[in-house]
Formats: C-alpha cells, sequence, structure tokens
C-alpha cells in the first residue's frame, strides 16, 4: 500500500502512528510526501531550458491544479481492465508578468488495463501530464 499526502508533517504522523501498530508480516505500507506535480513540471521545463533561471522578474508564471487523481491499482487493472484506473487530469494556466493569461491548456492521462508493469503508474502518470502540459503551452506559444 502506498499512502500519498502533501504535508509532510501528516505523512510523517501517519508513519509514526503505523510504527506503533503490531506487525502482521501480511504486507508492507510506503510514506511519501511532496509534490509530484510541481516537480514532474520543474522538470520538463527544465529538460526543454524553459524554467526561470532566476533573472530579476520571470517572463512567464505556469499555475497548475490538479483538477482530478486517482491512484489505482495495478492489481485490479490485472484483473478486469477499467477497473483500478489510475487517472490524472491538470489544468495549467500561463500568465505573463503583468498576470494576463497567455495560454491554458488540460491534460488527461489514464491508465486502464495491464497488471505488473503498470506498478507505479499513480507516479509515471505525473510525469507524463507534465510533458504533455508544457509540450502543449509552448505550442499555444508559438
Amino acid at each position: 500500500m502506498v499512502a500519498i499526502d502533501l504535508s509532510p508533517t501528516l505523512v510523517k504522523l501517519a508513519a509514526e502512528r503505523y510504527a506503533q501498530l503490531p506487525q502482521t508480516g501480511a504486507g508492507r505500507v510506503q510514506f511519501l510526501s511532496g509534490d509530484m506535480l510541481a516537480d514532474a513540471l520543474g522538470n520538463a521545463l527544465r529538460e526543454r531550458n524553459l524554467q526561470w533561471k532566476g533573472e530579476a522578474t520571470p517572463k512567464l508564471v505556469l499555475a497548475a491544479d490538479i483538477v482530478e487523481y486517482e491512484a489505482g491499482d495495478a492489481f485490479k487493472r490485472w484483473l478486469l481492465p477499467g477497473w483500478g484506473a489510475t487517472v490524472l487530469v491538470v489544468r495549467g494556466t500561463l500568465v505573463d508578468a503583468e498576470s494576463r493569461k497567455v495560454g491554458s491548456v488540460e491534460a488527461k492521462r489514464t491508465v486502464e488495463a495491464g497488471g505488473g508493469y503498470t506498478i507505479g503508474a499513480w507516479e509515471t502518470i505525473f510525469r507524463d501530464v507534465a510533458n504533455d502540459i508544457v509540450t502543449r503551452l509552448g505550442e499555444q506559444l508559438k
């Protein structure tokens, strides 16, 4: 089982409480915190040499909101395609230094079928959506 939360404090608290429970050896829980979307967008922008490098004022600012997220379950996808789907929908908006919208996009990715090879889709889907957002916003600016 994977427990994900954007709050490191809540994840730490959950991990501490879990450690106090009797361990049966029947499974494993992994506790993670962090903003996977921000990291993925930063990587996508860096790969295309588009990330702000600290000049006086950024020329464009990208705001991204998660509209929908379902972590999914690879075992369920293996049993019945569509069941246990991993879903991520993100809306990205690009604004200039005067806060005028210069581009916007909504990106959606799903993993609806598969088994063991789709383990970890809950994490890799953020990279895929971030690449979609950066690519499509770049096309709007051409």
